[in-house]
């Protein structure tokens, strides 16, 4: 990717050069001198995008290995680590060396590796997501979101460490292969791999509403809940999980059914959570709720 910026600056001068000569002869452009320069651009602009397109294809193969091999992952990552902060800072190879060697009982333990990996499976949903045209093309991401949330909550909550829950346009894979996820158009999407309640009330169940789509949100509910109930099990809060938060999820379901109009699992289901619920510590506010959608 440095190399295409370097080149689309260097064809940049070259133009300019050419506007200056053509500049001085005259200060107005004839029509010969208009139609050179819609050429060069033109020129420019498709070779600056063949060089992009290159770069993302090796990126996106450097990305496939990490996601699919724990091994791959570690050294793709010890690799951007070490031009991201020691390369580009023009630091010696023996400071990366001692960097590496202090951290090397962390880089062994398979949690990590795997977070490593899951951060690359995510960079790459996200990649497809920035190309998608089609409500066809959503449906499919969706249903690939939901299978990476099963990955990522098969995760003991503290392995996901700060590889999960920073930005992703602070990994260092991103900054090391010049990945442009700046230009993501989907504001509902989620930037960190590790966020999984956002990433299904932000991104995955509003999508789905928009797409009228009860089936695929009878799945992603079925997966939400089975997802929360497994964290819950391993962090031993499965009687908080029991007790209010299902609660809380089931409430949020049958709001998102109402939205697509099913009277049956939307309000007529607000109101059986209602009646069962009444010493919840958000019921006074769930009431309310009910009064004012059913007003």
């Amino acid at each position: 990717m440095h190399k295409t910026v370097c080149l689309f600056v260097f064809l940049i001068g070259v133009l300019h050069l050419h506007l200056e000569e053509l500049h001085a002869q005259s200060p107005e452009l004839n029509p010969a001198q208009r139609e050179y320069l819609l050429r060069k651009a033109k020129e420019i602009q498709t070779t600056a995008r063949r060089h992009m397109q290159m770069n993302q294809s090796s990126a996106i193969s450097m990305l496939n290995r990490a996601a699919n091999h724990a091994d791959a992952a570690l050294d793709i990552y010890l690799e951007a680590v070490e031009s991201v902060d020691f390369k580009r800072k023009d630091k010696k190879e023996s400071e990366f060396r001692e960097w590496r060697d202090h951290h090397q009982e962390q880089h062994r333990e398979a949690s990590f590796k795997r977070s490593l990996q899951l951060q690359a499976q995510y960079i790459l949903l996200t990649l497809e997501m920035m190309q998608s045209k089609s409500d066809e093309d959503m449906a499919r991401i969706i249903s690939k979101v939901m299978t990476y949330a099963d990955r990522l909550a098969a995760l003991q909550p503290l392995d996901r460490r700060h590889i999960l829950n920073q930005p992703l346009e602070s990994a260092y894979v991103v900054g090391h292969m010049h990945i442009h996820l700046s230009n993501n158009r989907n504001r509902a999407w989620v930037m960190r791999a590790g966020d999984l309640e956002k990433i299904y009330d932000r991104f995955v169940f509003p999508t789905i509403i928009q797409l009228n789509n009860p089936e695929l949100l009878k799945e992603a509910w079925g997966a939400r809940l089975e997802q929360e109930r497994n964290i819950a099990q391993k962090t031993n809060d499965l009687e908080e999980f029991t007790t209010r938060r299902a609660a809380e999820l089931y409430w949020q379901r049958a709001k998102d059914y109402h939205a697509l109009g099913d009277l049956e699992n939307g309000l007529l289901s607000m109101l059986k959570l209602l009646e069962n619920n009444t010493q919840h510590p958000r019921a006074l506010e769930w009431n309310e709720e009910f009064q004012n959608l059913i007003n």
